[in-house]
């Protein structure tokens, strides 16, 4: 089967078409964003056919909605110290970008190659906006591990940088991340990059049959050797202890022992 012209809404519209080896599966990738709301895809039955000649009987028709994309959303703010960490970069990785709650007034990042292994900004009350005056200085944040203190019970919403799609010029990303002997606050990071809108909650990854299963502590850590894991949980103000097949939640952090 081959596609020799894509109808968008009735106009012409100059594509992609990127094509399995078989030559029965395509993806169409449009020259321009599209607008919101719906579309329609049109592929007439004389402009598909295969390598015979033989067309195919009916048109193709497909029905679509672009949509406005949604944050990520870390619902599960308390007033005080809460662990926090993203599955993906936030597309703007400003500090006063990703935390626009004015009661959101500290951010502490892991980093464990700094002296002390956190860099750190708090809110500054005349301008509103973040600085650091510590040496271990911090102006961002991506995927990384945090604490964030909270005035009040406000969710924490940002954008975040979606899947990587047939078009894109760069490859899936795999993400690394840095550790040392001993205690590490390390991110829930998906490096599939689709479970990055909405609100959190468990991360999944496709199986072999491409269905969705939740990430055990024990499959996302891998080949660490760890000892003791713990999450933090802001409403008893303790340190839970994670189980090997305990589920990981995106949006959170864990606290991992890793032995030498």
């Amino acid at each position: 089967m081959s596609i020799s012209e894509i109808l968008l809404d009735d106009t012409d519209v100059t594509a992609d078409l990127v094509a399995s080896s078989s030559g029965k599966k395509f993806f169409i990738t449009p020259s321009s964003d599209l607008s919101e709301g719906s579309h329609e895809v049109k592929i007439e039955a004389k402009m598909a056919a295969d390598a015979a000649g033989n067309e195919n009987a009916t048109d193709i028709t497909l029905d679509f909605t672009v949509t406005e994309r949604v944050p990520f959303e870390r619902t599960d703010i308390f007033a005080g110290w809460n662990a926090v960490s993203f599955p993906s970069d936030p597309v703007d990785p400003d500090l006063d970008s990703v935390f626009t709650n004015p009661g959101h007034d500290a951010v502490l990042v892991f980093d464990p190659a700094v002296p002390g292994q956190w860099r750190i900004a708090t809110r500054d009350a005349v301008s509103g906006e973040f600085t650091t005056t510590s040496q271990n200085g911090l102006t961002s944040i991506r995927t990384h591990a945090a604490w964030v203190h909270s005035n009040n019970f406000e969710s924490i919403e940002v954008l975040l940088v979606g899947e990587t799609l047939p078009g894109s010029g760069t490859p899936p990303p795999n993400v690394s991340i840095p550790t040392v002997p001993g205690f590490n606050a390390i991110p829930v990071v998906d490096s599939s990059r689709l479970n990055t809108t909405g609100p959190n909650g468990n991360l999944t990854r496709k199986d072999a049959n491409g269905n969705d299963q939740n990430v055990t502590v024990a499959e996302y850590l891998g080949g660490v050797n760890e000892g003791r894991v713990t999450k933090w949980d802001p409403e008893t103000l303790s340190y839970l202890e994670q189980a090997s097949n305990s589920v990981v939640d995106t949006g959170t952090v864990l606290f991992v022992e890793i032995l030498p």
